[in-house]
């Protein structure tokens, strides 16, 4: 498995801004009351976040041949989830980081400024996921790269 390439963050991060903004003038044209952002929203994401951070530890152990409950195949789809939360995380955080900007530059009611916190709560917990997936990421990277070919031939047959 190779690991996310430095340049990818930070373009999930830009699509998401520029998502974020389209998303928020959509939602604010003509003066329009958005619909509301589930205040929950900040913990289930963060929920994902210990999760993550939980069996990420849990291969920290099983590569230091400490106990564990986590297989290999449990281990593949951590790192599956992990590289998933950092894209996804970065994504987010654009969206929901630019969407409370521009609530907080147009509030005008309680409703607004309640709006403008949670999604800037959801803009923080967004990118704790997308750190919290690129480390878990390093994580369960195994030593041996076993996506190039020792000999330079393809698996193509």
């Amino acid at each position: 498995m190779r690991v996310t390439s430095w340049w990818l963050i930070p373009g999930w991060l830009a699509l998401g801004t520029i998502l974020g903004i389209g998303i928020t003038m959509f939602l604010l044209r003509g003066g329009a009351i958005p619909p509301p952002f589930p205040k929950i929203g900040p913990l289930v994401i963060l929920v994902l976040v210990m999760a993550l951070l939980w069996w990420g530890w849990q291969i920290r152990r099983m590569k230091a041949r400490k106990t564990t409950y986590i297989d290999a195949p449990m281990a593949s789809r951590v790192a599956v989830f992990a590289v998933a939360s950092a894209h996804s995380g970065a994504l987010l955080t654009g969206v929901f980081g630019v969407m409370s900007a521009l609530y907080w530059m147009d509030f005008a009611s309680h409703y607004m400024l309640v709006q403008t916190i949670v999604l800037g709560l959801m803009a923080l917990t967004s990118f704790a996921l997308s750190a919290v997936g690129i480390v878990v990421e390093r994580w369960c990277r195994i030593s041996g790269d076993d996506d190039s070919s020792a000999t330079g031939a393809s698996a193509a047959a």
